[in-house]
């Protein structure tokens, strides 16, 4: 039986719920705006006439809105025809070291997601960990350090932290090698130059972290030494296995540097 033409056009259009990761221009008034909806995962469409004066969607289509969004799908891109406001996560955006965890949480969830693929866990994530991270005062780099964590698991890029990524022994783990993706007993650590030590702790918080559900991180116990170590051996072991640069981590940990310097002297 043949759809009468519209109901064939209805098809083209689609609802779902989204976050605003980036944007940039396209032509004279357009902009290309990158999101992480619930329903179709990442998605790169235009937004018409948005820069203009009197745009219809005014300011909504920014980093770090959540949205009830309308698009129109295209032969290439899709266009969205309407955009409502769920959240503006206005706490992330009023203070500096926060805008910048934020911004973290943004790039990787654009490089670790493929267009059209979707998994509402990352979007369901990502709007917890912005209103969580809007909230907190002092735990902001460990609300950034769980996002991590549980982002890799969902996109099957989570190290491996249980056993011995060489043997599978559980005791006497050691370090972490970044070519084979996981810990290592010292034994197998030897043989592996890529390796580097890793304390007992920081595996236990890595391990707890992805465990612990986002309201129970203030439960969580650790001290600067730790997350750092496992800040650090988190993002070599994202540029590793995704040749990517993040450049908000590498500011990030450039200031962390700058303060710890300070604090030295």
């Amino acid at each position: 039986m043949t759809r009468p033409e519209s109901e064939k056009r209805d098809l083209r259009n689609f609802k779902t719920r989204g976050i605003v990761l980036k944007t940039f221009k396209l032509g004279e008034a357009d902009k290309i705006i990158t999101l992480i909806t619930e329903a179709e995962g990442k998605i790169a469409a235009v937004a018409k006439g948005i820069r203009r004066t009197k745009s219809r969607f005014g300011a909504r289509l920014e980093p770090f809105t959540n949205l009830n969004l309308i698009f129109y799908k295209g032969r290439n891109l899709s266009t969205i025809t309407s955009a409502d406001i769920i959240k503006v996560y206005d706490g992330v955006t009023g203070e500096l070291d926060r805008i910048d965890y934020g911004y973290a949480m943004l790039e990787l969830v654009d490089k670790l997601s493929v267009e059209g693929q979707s998994d509402p866990r990352i979007y369901n994530m990502l709007a917890k960990s912005l209103d969580l991270l809007s909230r907190t005062d002092n735990g902001k780099r460990l609300v950034l350090s769980t996002f991590d964590i549980k982002l890799l698991a969902f996109s099957g890029f989570l190290p491996n932290i249980n056993e011995c990524t060489g043997c599978s022994s559980k005791t006497g783990l050691t370090d972490f090698s970044f070519t084979q993706g996981g810990i290592l007993c010292k034994r197998c650590a030897d043989s592996d130059p890529s390796s580097v030590n890793i304390n007992g702790d920081t595996i236990e918080l890595m391990r707890s972290l992805l465990l612990t559900p986002f309201k129970g991180l203030k439960d969580v116990k650790t001290d600067t030494a730790t997350l750092g170590e496992l800040n650090n051996i988190i993002d070599k072991h994202i540029s590793y296995h995704l040749s990517i640069r993040l450049r908000v981590r590498d500011f990030i940990d450039r200031q962390a540097s700058k303060e710890s310097s300070k604090q030295r002297i």
